[in-house]
């Protein structure tokens, strides 16, 4: 089964989780979700937060790389930090992106507490995507969770 692994990390924690994932799955692709300069968010964590809100509240996503060739995948991971219990703005902007990726979509995530509705705004926010199991953060079931999916 061949496997992107899609991120994007504001302060280098989900960075570090992909590269994980990205080495315990052989057949697998990493893809840094990446935001344009002109939108990028500040290294302020409460700026970065009031500009995540600000895109939520407007539906005005962060411009972002574009995706790979998705046809070449038969799963794509997408990770990303949890801001206010719900996704981040690039997240939501690459999962828009993607619609019509026929494959199976799994989500992971860090957080430093948040992340109790996480799966649940995954869902909503996925729209027309094929959803699977999901890593809910605790990283002693990652390799559980990596064996589930392979």
């Amino acid at each position: 089964m061949k496997t992107l692994i899609a991120y994007y990390s504001w302060s280098g924690n989900t960075k570090r989780v992909a590269e994980v994932i990205h080495q315990r799955l052989p057949q697998s692709d990493l893809f840094e979700i990446k935001v344009d300069p002109a939108d990028a968010y500040s290294a302020d964590m409460m700026a970065t937060a009031y500009a995540d809100e600000r895109q939520k509240r407007t539906g005005h996503w962060p411009r972002i790389d574009q995706a790979p060739d998705l046809s070449q995948y038969d799963q794509i991971l997408v990770g990303g930090p949890v801001w206010t219990w719900d996704l981040a703005s690039p997240v939501i902007a690459f999962l828009k992106q993607i619609q019509g990726y026929t494959g199976l979509v799994r989500p992971f995530y860090t957080s430093v507490g948040n992340s109790q509705r996480y799966a649940g705004w995954f869902k909503r926010r996925a729209g027309n995507l094929r959803l699977g199991q999901d890593y809910d953060d605790a990283h002693d079931k990652l390799t559980q969770w990596l064996t589930a999916i392979q």
